[in-house]
């Protein structure tokens, strides 16, 4: 229960600071938005960890080191500024989606690098997680749409939006 809560939490604070950031326009150069996101996240993290389990492992194969490290470099440092780059150029419900697609990527980079095998309900999940984000990219582009067609016109557009929903 608390890790669902915590998951729960942890995604509507960054979907709020997401939204927050791209409302505010701020400017802010997407360098030092992931050097604040790591500065806050990361001492959480340790926190977490400490609270939680604390036990340093005793063995640290090459492959984990490997691991580890492409996630640090790539999925937090390169990744995040990439993130809050792309939030400044395209939509919040667009860039909501590229999380999304990083599980699959995990899969891809397993299944190349590492000659890792994966169950058929793994690859169900994955052809789910894809037919959904296109669901979602379909389904947003029209509720978007007819936003932008029914500006101007506020009464008509309520009951339309109530009706629709």
């Amino acid at each position: 229960v608390y890790g669902v809560l915590g998951m729960f939490g942890a995604v509507s604070l960054w979907g709020a600071s997401s939204v927050w950031l791209k409302h505010i326009g701020s400017g802010i150069d997407p360098i030092r938005q992931n050097t604040g996101t790591l500065l806050i996240c990361t001492p959480l993290f340790i926190l977490s960890w400490f609270l939680l389990d604390g036990q340093i492992p005793q063995y640290i194969d090459k492959r984990s080191l490997l691991g580890v490290g492409y996630l640090v470099f790539v999925g937090s440092l390169l990744g995040g500024v990439l993130f809050f780059y792309v939030l400044t150029w395209c939509s919040v419900a667009t860039v909501s989606l590229i999380p999304l697609v990083t599980p699959i990527l995990a899969i891809a980079i397993g299944h190349f690098f590492a000659g890792e095998h994966y169950s058929t309900s793994t690859l169900l999940g994955v052809a789910l997680i894809i037919a959904s984000l296109g669901f979602v990219q379909v389904f947003l582009g029209s509720v978007q749409t007819f936003i932008i067609l029914c500006l101007g016109r506020t009464r008509q557009c309520t009951y339309r939006l109530i009706g629709l929903f």
